[in-house]
């Protein structure tokens, strides 16, 4: 098709090129309309009456949006019926999939973080699924974080992306737009309670006694995020963890493996415990190991990731150094951002300096 100018809310000056039989049309309702051009299927049949017998594919604002749907629907055709579900009645249709399987069991409080991130999508309740877009979800988490911490915006965006894999499953969207959607403020949840090094000493103690010591002493000479466990990736030939979320500095980051937790990582990757689990499972295990071992004060596993910044603080390790380690943004130098790139080995000294 010769390239043309875009319309918008009005009909096209010239008429546009006739579309092949069998393709399918695009209908102009009439310019008082927000959407006016309707793309619709080829005819399959006609009526008694005589009328065509098609479906509608969309309503779009320009004859050339209703011509791209109607050129993707021609490539792969899909069930029109699923294309006319909005946001909401995915979402329960993702909801019936997830918490319906009687093979799965999930905890209350899963259930209750994806029910207030559903809400938190209000604003897009009723807009037909496939009509959403990436801009469309940027601007509603850019107000969202206005008003909520970043740990509630990770889950709206963890749900988005669940229901855009069910989308791509059904046929209902073809695209991801989830996962161009970004979280434009500071990391908020970075507090906690660190152990301090004689709780560290009586784990190590522990660590033949306790069920799953191990993974609370890994967790807390690696200093990852829970969530980064679940896709870690373990090289004990080079001797280091890699993997990261949430922000570019955290992602894909590699840390070394300190020489006392190897034996510890090995067993654990034998075992299938820690790395690859879900967030869920390892937050159970972590609560029954503390009380396993009588610890009184509360921690998190995020405490762990705390538990590594001071020690290494401790140890003299320069900022930098727990900067890069840890994932955190090295400020707004763009020597430091571009141009330093420690060394794996020379960060593995500072590691080690940790008892």
């Amino acid at each position: 098709m010769p390239k043309s100018k875009t319309y918008k809310g009005k009909r096209r000056s010239s008429r546009p090129m006739r579309l092949p039989n069998g393709f399918g049309s695009i209908i102009f309702l009439g310019s008082g309309r927000r959407r006016p051009y309707a793309a619709k299927t080829p005819t399959t049949g006609y009526t008694e009456d005589g009328y065509p017998l098609r479906q509608v594919i969309g309503y779009y604002e320009t004859w050339d949006e209703a011509y791209e749907a109607l050129t993707s629907y021609k490539r792969h055709p899909y069930d029109i019926d699923t294309r006319q579900l909005t946001f909401k009645e995915v979402y329960e249709l993702w909801q019936k999939k997830k918490y319906g399987n009687p093979n799965k069991v999930y905890s209350a409080s899963n259930e209750r973080v994806f029910t207030a991130a559903y809400k938190k999508s209000e604003p897009i309740h009723n807009r037909v699924f496939a009509s959403i877009n990436a801009a469309d979800l940027q601007a509603l988490m850019d107000d969202l974080a206005n008003k909520y911490k970043y740990a509630s915006l990770e889950h709206v965006k963890s749900l988005w992306n669940q229901l855009y894999k069910l989308a791509e499953e059904y046929d209902i969207s073809n695209k991801n737009y989830a996962s161009f959607v970004q979280i434009n403020r500071p990391d908020d949840d970075e507090h906690g309670v660190p152990f301090t090094r004689a709780e560290l000493d009586r784990f190590w103690e522990l660590v033949t006694t306790v069920p799953n010591m191990d993974m609370v002493l890994v967790m807390c000479y690696s200093g990852f995020r829970i969530k980064e466990y679940e896709s870690l990736k373990v090289d004990l030939e080079a001797d280091t963890f890699a993997g990261g979320v949430k922000t570019a500095a955290s992602k894909n980051r590699v840390v070394p493996i300190h020489h006392r937790i190897r034996p510890l990582v090995e067993k654990l990757l034998k075992d299938g415990r820690l790395f690859g689990v879900t967030v869920q499972i390892n937050r159970k295990i972590f609560a029954q190991v503390m009380a396993a071992a009588e610890i009184q004060q509360h921690h998190t596993p995020h405490d762990c990731r705390h538990t590594l910044a001071t020690q290494l603080s401790s140890a003299g390790a320069p900022d930098l150094h727990i900067k890069l380690i840890l994932g955190h943004s090295v400020g707004g130098d763009i020597t430091k951002k571009v141009y330093i790139h420690k060394d794996v080995e020379e960060l593995r000294k500072t590691f080690e300096k940790i008892p």
